[in-house]
């Protein structure tokens, strides 16, 4: 997407290029965690991914199609990248940049789920929106995120 492509180059970050998304999930994903993959294989130590999968169905209202489209970038990138990653040597944070509910078909100031997978985090939880909202540690303002995750890692990498 043209906002995120521009905030990786003001960041100073490589672009590995994608086609823009059309839809069709199972092929657009494996073709998205390939460029995640190869830019963790050529040493970038911090790599930004956005996947719009969720939020259309979110505006149109169509919580099935909502809930499908995050069944698929779970199965066809989340759990794939799991798989690849030497997570000894990656954290993995997964998140959205925004609610967009299907009641309101537009994009609120919600709170949003997190989730960050790493070698020193043993406990196991089911990571779904109910468990967040009563057990998981809230971040209360987005930009604040990445700084609290780094700060934990720092603090747990013995």
């Amino acid at each position: 997407m043209p906002v995120e492509i521009g905030i990786a180059r003001a960041a100073g970050m490589k672009i590995y290029p994608v086609p823009p998304p059309r839809g069709d999930m199972p092929r657009e994903l494996p073709v998205r965690l390939k460029a995640v993959l190869d830019a963790l294989r050529d040493g970038n130590r911090l790599v930004y991914v956005h996947l719009k999968g969720p939020d259309e169905p979110g505006h149109d209202g169509d919580c099935r199609a909502k809930k499908k489209s995050i069944e698929l970038i779970d199965e066809y990138f989340i759990q794939p990248l799991l798989r690849e990653v030497d997570l000894e040597k990656t954290a993995v944070l997964v998140t959205s940049d925004h609610a967009t509910p299907c009641s309101v078909r537009a994009h609120t100031g919600d709170p949003v789920p997190w989730m960050l997978s790493w070698k020193n985090i043993k406990e196991k939880i089911v990571f779904n929106e109910s468990y967040c909202y009563e057990n998981g540690t809230v971040i209360e303002h987005g930009w604040e995120l990445l700084q609290y995750i780094t700060s934990f890692i720092k603090t747990a990498n013995l």
